[in-house]
């Protein structure tokens, strides 16, 4: 789809397109051989179901689940999810969350409705409680696929196999080895947000202020509960989780064979955002070696 938009654009560009190809181990390692410690992580360790709980119970969710639930079905009917009356309904809150992850990729569906009007999803769900249930999806995006706890990289250490990956690119194009003009990689939520992790990389260890007004106590990279870091999800990675995201390294080759500027991240609906300085520079440079450099990831308030 974006290949031949990119050629129907621009058709002097088609005969230079590649065909598209699948690599799951490098643009899908959360469910590959190398992310087996990262699903254990997620399934089975108590430190992480402990705070997302605590997030998730707090009152204000089960006050925010009925405002939402209550805009769509009479009061006796939400009581009645409330009091678990429906097997196919897990709860109330994971009834209004359904509602909200609709919100969230709302704006993403216009082009399949008739006229291509957005989905009127402010009938269904006020702000506020957009905001909140934003506010649970982060902590949860935070402590699952990005910076998490300050002692353990588990939700981002998988994402080396990406960025090696980057570095073998703009080497390979520096060395005058490689004739590609761009490699565009499209990719998921559970990719991006950890790979924006491990770089550093802006809005990915950002502290933001929670719907209730409070401000979480910074610290590196990881926190206490049930007050989490409030990273947003939306700023590392565009768009709804379930959305594509594509990430691109671009190294543009001077006529001294040298790599110059030009490396940025975005999701499909963004705009460029720079990469840290130390990571550009690194690519310029040209590094020896793919897996001996690293960019130094910067604290959340730093």
């Amino acid at each position: 789809m974006f290949t031949g938009a990119l050629a129907s654009g621009d058709p002097a560009l088609a005969p230079l397109i590649r065909p598209a190809r699948s690599h799951r181990d490098l643009l899908y390692f959360h469910k590959s051989a190398g992310g087996a410690a990262y699903r254990d992580y997620v399934d089975h360790d108590q430190r992480l179901a402990t705070p997302l709980k605590d997030i998730t119970e707090q009152p204000a969710t089960a006050q925010a689940a009925r405002r939402v639930l209550e805009r769509i079905f009479k009061p006796a009917f939400v009581q009645r999810v409330v009091d678990g009356a429906f097997s196919s309904v897990a709860s109330d809150v994971d009834a209004a969350r359904g509602v909200y992850n609709l919100y969230a990729i709302a704006p993403s569906l216009s082009a399949e409705m008739p006229d291509h009007r957005a989905l009127p999803m402010e009938r269904y769900i006020a702000l506020r409680d957009a905001a909140w249930f934003g506010y649970l999806s982060d902590a949860e995006d935070f402590y699952e696929k990005g910076p998490g706890f300050a002692d353990s990289d588990i939700t981002y250490r998988m994402s080396d196999v990406l960025l090696d990956d980057f570095f073998r690119q703009a080497e390979a194009k520096r060395a005058g080895t490689s004739a590609l003009g761009a490699e565009l990689r499209f990719t998921h939520a559970e990719e991006i947000i950890p790979l924006a992790a491990l770089m550093g990389l802006p809005g990915s260890t950002v502290w933001r202020r929670r719907p209730t007004g409070r401000t979480p106590t910074p610290t590196t990279r990881g926190a206490g509960h049930p007050s989490p870091p409030s990273s947003r999800g939306a700023v590392p990675c565009r768009g709804a989780a379930s959305s594509t995201t594509w990430t691109s390294w671009s190294a543009a080759s001077a006529a001294r064979a040298e790599p110059v500027g030009g490396s940025f991240y975005t999701g499909v609906t963004d705009r460029p955002t720079a990469y840290r300085r130390a990571v550009a520079d690194e690519v310029i440079k040209g590094l020896p070696g793919p897996t001996h450099r690293r960019p130094e990831r910067s604290s959340p308030d730093g």
